[in-house]
């Protein structure tokens, strides 16, 4: 799975556009999170850096937050 992910994405994370390196935290993203509906097939998932995984995740919360504001 993450092979295919990193062939399709062209071996950049798709949150910063950088390059994956060895030794990077690589992780998979849901697009549409499984809690909204989302699936784990590949055309729902992504990789990111770990680091902008977190980035996108807290932003999410925030948007979800402002939303019930």
């Amino acid at each position: 799975r993450v092979a295919k992910l990193l062939k399709g994405q062209g071996g950049k994370c798709r949150e910063c556009g950088q390059w994956f390196r060895e030794g990077d935290v690589v992780e998979v993203d849901h697009l549409i999170p499984r809690s909204r509906g989302g699936t784990s097939g590949l055309h729902n998932l992504q990789l990111l850096h770990g680091h902008c995984h977190h980035l996108k995740t807290v932003r999410e919360i925030d948007r979800q937050e402002e939303r019930r504001a």
